[in-house]
């Protein structure tokens, strides 16, 4: 049996997700997931393509529906299950609490595995690039990494690319099992193709709204803007005009879908209905999963960087990453983007995006998955 244990951020099912439903899919068996966070799980049920994908693959134990008392004679009992059955535990980030570390020994010595996912989808190039020198040196910003990772003894951690295992060893994990990027699976990406159409119907059902591949752009608000890139929200919303503005002009007819990154509204209420008074006809706010908006747009355009891109990749559809990165972040991405490497057009300028999207206008040939190809493995 493999389980997954006590999540804690919602990035992670980006990565579990796949892998359990290619599990179920290939072999027949049912997967297990704990939640012992309530907010977790809430956001769950919020990404309706994953939690209907895990419905399919997965059976949830939730125990924060529990007392206190309930929830500790339940821990006893999960103990003396894990004492008598061999499985796979997978835990999200690190297992270092008590109750996850006597999980994982007690697990391990009797013949179990234990693995650790990273927290959410990513190529780990940004932070190998960012934090150490060519030579793998720490850079200034880096000393947050001297103290290395103290990789717990029979743990595996499930990495997904070259890059990943690079980054990693730097910072202290030699075991690894390389599984490839889980939103790449055949098997997540045919069930995204076959129902992303039915899930914007549902969400769009009362506002008559149409989608055509073909005149539909995505945008990614990504949650990095106010962070390492230093935007402030009047650089948001000018820009986000202005590329809505730019779009429409080379492209007529265009419909923008807007995902607003979730962790916006979580902490910066105040960015998220700036973004959210904007009003136009042709904009539709979504919710929808990455991937189902790449596989309902010819083009989606990220806001600073982020990891989104790989859905898009997934998808087939080309992705632009508008960063407009300082001189200092320059002299690291000269490129003009973290992630040129895998595929991403990069546009330092708004004048670089008129010129990106030229690219796209005339169809011309576009080289994506530039390492995800020689770097993706399945499981």
């Amino acid at each position: 049996m493999n389980i997954f244990l006590f999540p804690q951020r919602i990035g992670a099912f980006d990565i579990i997700t796949p892998i359990f439903y290619k599990i179920k899919k290939k072999s027949g068996r049912t997967n297990l997931i704990i939640f012992d966070n309530k907010q977790v799980f809430e956001e769950l049920t919020e990404n309706k393509e994953i939690f209907d994908l895990l419905k399919k693959s997965s059976k949830f134990i939730k125990l924060f529906n529990f007392n206190k008392l309930f929830f500790k004679i339940y821990k006893l009992f999960l103990l003396l299950f894990f004492c008598l059955t061999l499985k796979n535990n997978i835990f999200s980030r690190s297992y270092s609490g008590f109750f996850e570390k006597t999980i994982a020994k007690v697990n391990y010595f009797f013949g179990g595995n234990n693995f650790v996912i990273p927290g959410s989808i990513s190529t780990f190039e940004e932070c190998l690039r960012r934090y150490y020198f060519p030579n793998g040196k720490l850079r200034k910003e880096g000393k947050i990494l001297e103290k290395k990772i103290e990789q717990q003894k029979g743990c595996k951690m499930l990495l997904f690319s070259k890059v990943n295992i690079e980054y990693y060893k730097k910072r202290g994990i030699n075991e690894f099992t390389l599984v490839g990027y889980p939103i790449f699976y055949e098997e997540f990406k045919d069930f995204i193709s076959k129902n992303s159409l039915r899930y914007f119907s549902v969400e769009c059902k009362n506002k008559k709204k149409k989608i055509i591949k073909s005149k539909t752009i995505s945008i990614h608000i990504n949650k990095y803007f106010g962070r390492w890139a230093n935007k402030t929200d009047q650089w948001l919303e000018n820009r986000l005009i202005k590329i809505l503005e730019i779009c429409d002009n080379k492209f007529k007819n265009v419909t923008f879908l807007i995902r607003i990154h979730p962790v916006i509204k979580e902490k910066y209420l105040d960015k998220y209905y700036k973004i959210k008074s904007l009003k136009k006809d042709n904009i539709i706010f979504t919710k929808l999963h990455p991937s189902s908006m790449a596989k309902l747009s010819f083009l989606t355009i990220g806001i600073t960087t982020s990891s989104t891109f790989l859905h898009s990749l997934s998808m087939q559809t080309p992705y632009i990453e508008y960063a407009e990165l300082t001189k200092d972040q320059l002299k690291i991405f000269p490129e003009g983007s973290m992630h040129v490497t895998f595929g991403v057009l990069p546009a330092k300028s708004l004048l670089d995006l008129k010129n990106k999207l030229n690219l796209i206008k005339e169809k011309k040939k576009i080289s994506l998955f530039l390492q995800l190809k020689e770097n993706h493995k399945t499981l």
